[in-house]
């Protein structure tokens, strides 16, 4: 063979590691392959009129030791030519081969279960666009760009500050079937925005950098069944500053922030049922909320892994940490000693630990993952939720144990060894089962709760006036402590002013009272009339001393509590919660309730969560459905009425509380199954 790059291939630098590595960039096809220099010295004497091993004799001439085996050019060959960037009068009997590994690597594709959920198809060129919008909105890229990100993001954040509860009621309507079609109108938005910024900030760069950065694909991608835009950026690849390539992979990220920063303006400034407010916040559920779980996550391969593999300078991340995990296993475990079975797959120290770290962390997180998404799917189509979950079941678990038999009865790296692998994969798999099948683990339920009092006595103002001292402190108090000392100058002058009209009718009646008896009887009326209205503002006067009418706990109202204040008529000002009455009242939903009808707990303990986070022992009352939710459809359609150990409790009514109930230990899987099970009958029928 005398094999070539196919002409137009570009060739440029990048540094990864402190070494020298090149890109093989096809502007035709967007083809891209790196390579390190001792495999560059290789293709790079490949000129059509070389053969094979003429290049390869050549290259292990020039660089020694550190060439490519004949091995590893076979591969790097079969790889380019997969890539569609070699060009060579292939004999026939070797074209069979390589299309052979063509078909291999489409039908990995083709067999991937994520690809089930995230099929591609390009619809147009958006280059000529692009370079429009890099002309046009290239200054966003700069340092005056991120100033207004900045900006405009904590402007939105101000914006959400303290509406935590209108935030959680909205995200209930945005998931309301009628609201749906909005919510994938903005999804496509702003996910073409997303796709968009990726495009313009790499044609801005690569343009920095002297290259055109060409961006040849736009279509749509299904993702969980729903298309979705996407765009092909991977020219990113040939900007030579990975701080550069970093940005370009978060553009899509930054955009969505900043279309949330907006949004969250525009949600809190309009009338809430309005089309406008509805769509507002759609827009940051998605920019928000699904651009920090998925796109940033590095556990999922979307922007943050790139960007993460990139800026380590660890190419094929996933794939080598899953290869680091085996070659732990081969080396330490199973004792293979060739080092052609087991090759180097990390080059620096810290890569020997975050390797098999990531490694572990990905492939829990995309299980579970892959779970959420079959059973999201599930709730919509029951049959496309089962045949997504079957096929996670056999990709995950069956494949990887047939492949693993396979491995261990047939792998010739293993001669010699063949015995102890088997026993010791063996002992692992029987001890994995025993520990999820048999050993007993913690078993306990959490409910988040509030602190309430079928007792609770209102402490209200009987006669208006204005604070003048808070004489009892939040805590407890006794029938006839003082909370509240008010003072009114009205009352005080009309006492004043009734006492001296008293005086003087006296006075007038003993003037008359052997003159004219009749008069000085007028006179003793008068003066009973004005004793009685003087009792009475002394009764108003008395009134505004506020006392306790029982033993209790005493939580005041802190806005009622300001020296100075007027308070008017009726005014709360706060509780009394009676001595031994109070309770706590929790909210369950359908799995968590139905485990209160079987066995009793183990202990229920309530701890504080708005102040010093103290703790009390208490036991489960009662478990009702709840007023609320009488039909039974709200999340957390149950209250767990929790009675507590110690009624001289600190905690005050109206407090938030989170209730941990620990039942008897038992095995995790028989804890999973049940949980499968409610979350089943929760979905497709009625949980107990």
């Amino acid at each position: 063979m005398r094999p070539r790059l196919r002409a137009g291939v570009e060739i440029r630098p990048q540094r990864h590691h402190g070494q020298e590595w090149r890109v093989a960039h096809d502007p035709a096809s967007g083809h891209q392959f790196r390579m390190n220099d001792s495999a560059y010295q290789f293709i790079a004497r490949l000129d059509g009129r070389r053969t094979v091993d003429d290049a390869w004799v050549q290259a292990s001439e020039a660089i020694g030791d550190d060439a490519p085996t004949q091995g590893e050019s076979i591969r790097l060959l079969g790889q380019l030519w997969s890539s569609g960037l070699l060009s060579s009068d292939v004999p026939a009997d070797v074209a069979p081969l390589l299309q052979r590994m063509r078909r291999k690597s489409t039908r990995r594709v083709q067999m991937s279960p994520a690809s089930l959920l995230a099929l591609r198809i390009p619809l147009f060129d958006p280059d000529r666009l692009l370079n429009g919008m890099a002309l046009a909105l290239g200054w966003v890229v700069s340092p005056i760009g991120a100033a207004m990100w900045i900006v405009l993001v904590g402007l939105g954040l101000s914006q959400l500050a303290g509406r935590g509860d209108e935030l959680g009621a909205s995200a209930s309507d945005a998931l309301a079937p009628a609201g749906l079609p909005w919510l994938y109108l903005v999804v496509v938005l702003i996910k073409l925005a997303h796709e968009l910024a990726h495009g313009l900030t790499c044609k801005v760069f690569a343009r920095r950098e002297g290259n055109p950065g060409e961006v040849h694909t736009l279509g749509i991608m299904f993702l969980v069944l729903l298309p979705v835009p996407y765009i092909d950026a991977s020219s990113a690849w040939n900007i030579r500053s990975k701080w550069r390539r970093a940005i370009v992979g978060a553009a899509g990220m930054i955009a969505e922030l900043a279309i949330a920063g907006i949004a969250a303006i525009v949600w809190v400034r309009t009338d809430q049922g309005a089309l406008v407010h509805g769509l507002a916040f759609n827009a940051m559920l998605v920019a928000g909320v699904s651009t920090l779980l998925f796109n940033a996550n590095p556990l999922l391969r979307y922007d943050g892994y790139y960007i993460l593999s990139d800026l380590l300078e660890i190419p094929n991340l996933q794939q080598r940490a899953r290869e680091s995990l085996t070659t732990f296993v081969r080396r330490n475990i199973w004792r293979v000693r060739s080092r052609r079975a087991i090759p180097r797959v990390w080059q620096r120290p810290a890569e020997s630990v975050l390797l098999p770290i990531f490694g572990i962390a990905s492939s829990v997180y995309r299980v579970f993952i892959t779970i959420a998404i079959a059973m999201f799917v599930a709730d919509q189509l029951f049959f496309v939720g089962a045949i997504l979950a079957t096929t996670a079941i056999v990709f995950w678990i069956i494949v990887p144990v047939a492949r693993l038999l396979h491995y261990l009865a047939t792998s010739s790296e293993l001669i010699g060894t063949r015995l102890w692998a088997t026993v010791s994969t063996g002992g692992a798999i029987a001890a994995a089962l025993i520990a999820i099948g048999v050993v007993p683990a913690p078993s306990a339920v959490r409910m988040d709760g509030v602190v309430e009092s079928p007792g609770l006595v209102r402490v209200r103002v009987e006669s208006p006036g204005f604070v003048r001292v808070a004489a009892a402190e939040p805590g407890r108090v006794s029938a006839g402590d003082v909370l509240l000392q008010l003072e009114d100058p009205v009352i005080a002058g009309q006492i004043a002013e009734v006492g001296a009209r008293i005086a003087r009718a006296k006075a007038r009646r003993r003037a008359l009272l052997e003159d004219e008896p009749a008069r000085a009887m007028l006179e003793q009326q008068r003066i009973d009339a004005l004793s009685t209205q003087l009792s009475f503002l002394q009764d108003q006067q008395d009134s505004l001393q506020i006392t306790s009418a029982v033993d209790g706990t005493w939580s005041p109202d802190p806005g009622a509590m300001r020296l100075g204040s007027f308070l008017p008529r009726t005014e709360e000002i706060g509780v009394i919660v009676p001595a031994l009455d109070i309770r706590i009242r929790a909210s369950a939903g359908q799995e968590s309730a139905g485990r209160f009808a079987g066995a009793p707990p183990a202990s229920v303990e309530v701890r504080s969560v708005a102040r010093d986070r103290s703790t009390q022992q208490g036991s489960i009352e009662r478990v009702a459905r709840s007023d609320a939710d009488p039909r039974g459809v709200h999340r957390r359609p149950f209250d767990v009425f929790v009675e507590l150990a110690d009624n001289g409790t600190p905690f005050l009514v109206g407090e938030p509380v989170v209730v941990r109930v620990a039942f008897a230990a038992e095995p995790v899987g028989a804890q999973v199954r049940r949980a499968i099970e409610r979350a089943f009958q929760r979905r497709f029928g009625d949980a107990p």
